[in-house]
């Protein structure tokens, strides 16, 4: 007779960090937490970890030996199911958070915030919010505030921003589904009808350009 495992399959992270100290750090707290880890040092090992399996998410550092991890960040948001990215570097400069974000990033946390907040923030990137150091909190702030809105009367429908509004308090597409009263596959046709209107290619830039539009 065969024996059906009713154990829950363990999350799956994996940890793309040259510096092999932090990895270790890195690799040793999340353990700790419950989650498998899979550490390598480069986009190509996370590139071909990726080819072997699926991962719950992900920790990307941004300065990396044969690239930047933003290059990363893109393939992660959109793979199938999307795997969501914990930025976690020593850059905080206001660019780099905003071209990380722009990426696909979900979360982004200096190096020195880890040891405090690695396990809550990846239970937010999970969940649809956006964990943020204060620097980089101040980037996103300074920009929405500092770039110059376009018309309200945009293109969006009532239900393009009902979602958008939503994902803005910290909803993920399931959450924000059972909010609406909606699939999860509607609101993601929804989000997805949104890039060519507000000329973006993530969630998160979608939901930028809708607060900057004064649509949210």
């Amino acid at each position: 007779m065969t024996r059906v495992s009713h154990e829950p399959e363990a999350r799956r992270l994996l940890v793309v960090e040259d510096d092999p100290r932090i990895r270790a750090l890195i690799t040793e707290e999340a353990a700790a937490l419950g989650w498998a880890v899979t550490p390598v040092a480069t986009l190509e090992g996370a590139r071909s970890a990726l080819a072997r399996g699926r991962f719950t998410a992900a920790v990307v550092d941004l300065a990396l030996p044969d690239g930047c991890g933003i290059s990363l960040l893109a393939a992660l948001s959109e793979a199938s199911p999307p795997v969501p990215s914990l930025v976690l570097t020593v850059d905080e400069a206001p660019q780099r958070v905003l071209s990380a974000i722009r990426a696909g990033a979900s979360g982004y946390l200096l190096k020195d915030e880890f040891a405090q907040r690695l396990g809550s923030a990846l239970e937010d990137c999970l969940a649809g919010r956006m964990p943020l150091s204060p620097a980089a909190a101040r980037a996103v702030m300074a920009r929405v505030r500092s770039e110059e809105g376009g018309p309200a009367e945009a293109v969006l429908t009532e239900a393009e921003r009902r979602v958008l509004s939503l994902f803005s308090q910290g909803h993920s597409y399931a959450t924000a589904g059972t909010a609406l009263g909606i699939t999860e596959n509607t609101v993601r046709s929804y989000v997805r009808s949104t890039y060519a209107k507000l000329e973006v290619g993530t969630k998160t830039e979608a939901v930028l350009a809708a607060m900057r539009r004064g649509l949210i």
